[in-house]
C-alpha cells in the first residue's frame, strides 16, 4: 500500500518535495520484504513447520542489508 500512495501523490504532485528516484525505490524494496517473507514461508510450511518460521529470521539480515544501501538523504523522506 505504501507504494500505491507514494505514487499516487508523487504524480498529483500532492507531497510537499518530489521524492528522487533512489529513495523510492529504496522505500519500495523495504516495504514489499514482509510480502516476499511471507511468499518464501508458505511453501516451507508445507515441508517442515519449523522452517517456516525460521525462514523469519531471514528478515533481520535483510533489514541490515537494505539500511546499508538507504540512500544519504532518505531520512528527509521519512
Amino acid at each position: 500500500m505504501y507504494r500505491v500512495i507514494r505514487q499516487a501523490g508523487g504524480r498529483r504532485a500532492l507531497l510537499h518535495r518530489p521524492m528522487p528516484d533512489d529513495v523510492y525505490r529504496w522505500g519500495v524494496a523495504v516495504s514489499l520484504a514482509p510480502v516476499g517473507f511471507v511468499c518464501l514461508s508458505i511453501p516451507l510450511a508445507f515441508v517442515n513447520t519449523t522452517l517456516a518460521v525460521a525462514s523469519w529470521f531471514l528478515a533481520v539480515p535483510y533489514q541490515v542489508f537494505q539500511n546499508r544501501r538507504m540512500p544519504a538523504h532518505a531520512e528527509e523522506y521519512l
